[in-house]
């Protein structure tokens, strides 16, 4: 899952990543594919707060208990560069 990177020693601005969860009895050597159902979650927090790389959002037991392919979204929060040609009105 996303961690939180620096670049010589400053934030990095790469903050835009997939979580992807995928059932451990999938063969993805096997000729023949199932199709799985895809459950894509995005956290809230009105972008101020927020993470989907909390343990609380670990989408590996849901993906294998219920046999779903769980997709969750990291993206920015807070305001920089973030709707900035509001800022010049």
């Amino acid at each position: 899952m996303f961690t939180a990177a620096t670049v010589d020693g400053f934030p990095s601005e790469d903050c835009l990543y997939l979580n992807i969860f995928v059932p451990l009895d999938v063969d993805f050597s096997s000729h023949v594919k199932n199709l799985l159902p895809v459950m894509v979650w995005i956290h809230g927090g009105d972008f101020i707060a927020g993470t989907a790389s909390k343990s609380l959002y670990d989408g590996r037991f849901f993906s294998n208990f219920t046999h779903t392919v769980v997709v969750s979204i990291e993206y920015r929060l807070g305001k920089e560069l973030f709707f900035t040609e509001a800022i010049n009105d």
